[in-house]
């Protein structure tokens, strides 16, 4: 399917809830906004992004577990603060950003890329279990043990 049949086909779909034209997931704008703001989203004012751990979306967790390179405020971008930010951004001088320990991407947290940092919360949290997380931060053997032990 070409672009010109796409767009076409995208301009036939309609709102599923009040039959206006269409934006995203079968529904028009104000119905998408609405959802998303139903949605468990990110508790950052009005982000509504989806959660990534203790209630923040990836940027703001990030932004609230690192401090600027320069200062002690939480990180805006680049791992400055917005004032330091928008310094560097007028000189156009960046300073150089941290980098992964285990790769050569930057690092987005405790010297970890993001894919090494989920790394970390990919395997079961007891002790000497190394099976996969299902939820909560264990495996399915630990999980269901623990959720069988509250009733």
């Amino acid at each position: 399917m070409g672009y010109i049949e796409y767009e076409r086909y995208r301009r036939t779909l309609v709102c599923t809830i009040c039959k206006t034209k269409a934006y995203r997931k079968n529904l028009c704008r104000s119905c998408y906004k609405r959802d998303q703001k139903q949605r468990f989203h990110c508790t950052f004012y009005s982000c509504t992004s989806p959660v990534f751990a203790a209630t923040l979306c990836q940027k703001h967790y990030r932004s609230w577990q690192t401090h600027c390179l320069y200062c002690k405020r939480h990180v805006h971008c680049r791992h400055l603060c917005r004032s330091h930010y928008r310094k560097a951004r007028e000189s156009g001088e960046f300073p150089e950003e941290p980098m992964c320990r285990k790769c050569d991407k930057k690092s987005y947290l405790n010297d970890l890329c993001i894919n090494h940092f989920k790394e970390q919360f990919k395997k079961c949290i007891v002790v000497e279990c190394n099976e996969k997380s299902h939820k909560t931060g264990l495996c399915c053997k630990h999980y269901f043990r623990h959720r069988r032990s509250k009733s």
